[in-house]
């Protein structure tokens, strides 16, 4: 599943020893929650984070798989759809952070690979998957910028 994860205040206050640096930022940099639409959390701080053990709940991450562990999309419903895999995955829990991607990036490939408007992982790049594809081809969330994330397996 994608558990909702809280912050362990006390733990940052009282190991933030980076000096001119308020651990307060921290707090509140590592609290904010992306819920999409169906209430799947999602962080814009990386998995580094939680292996510096600022979440109560997990303290450790390491990659889904080999591979294809990130990714990007034009819309929300799409990360939805493809993330219902791992959201209702009773086994494991898993964390994902999210960002923003330029469509004028010109390495955006090594963001890994596009997902489509139905949620499926293409193991492709977005140009030759949508010159193929066109049917495929959707209004995106934020005009010329894809949704990029990466996924990541949660251990105690």
């Amino acid at each position: 599943m994608i558990p909702l994860l809280t912050v362990d205040e006390k733990f940052v206050r009282d190991n933030w020893t980076e000096e001119g640096s308020d651990p307060d930022l921290v707090i509140d940099y590592c609290s904010v929650v992306y819920a999409t639409n169906d209430d799947t959390p999602l962080y814009q701080c990386d998995n580094n984070w939680v292996n510096m053990g600022v979440f109560n709940e997990y303290k450790k991450t390491h990659s889904v798989c080999e591979f294809y562990m990130y990714g990007y999309c034009d819309t929300e419903e799409a990360l939805i759809k493809y993330l219902q895999q791992y959201k209702y995955d009773e086994e494991d829990d898993y964390f994902v952070e999210i960002g923003s991607l330029g469509m004028g990036y010109e390495k955006y490939w090594k963001c890994g690979t596009y997902i489509n408007k139905d949620g499926v992982d293409t193991f492709d790049d977005y140009y030759p998957y949508i010159d193929e594809h066109p049917e495929m081809e959707v209004e995106q969330d934020i005009e010329d910028t894809w949704i990029n994330f990466s996924i990541y397996k949660l251990q105690k």
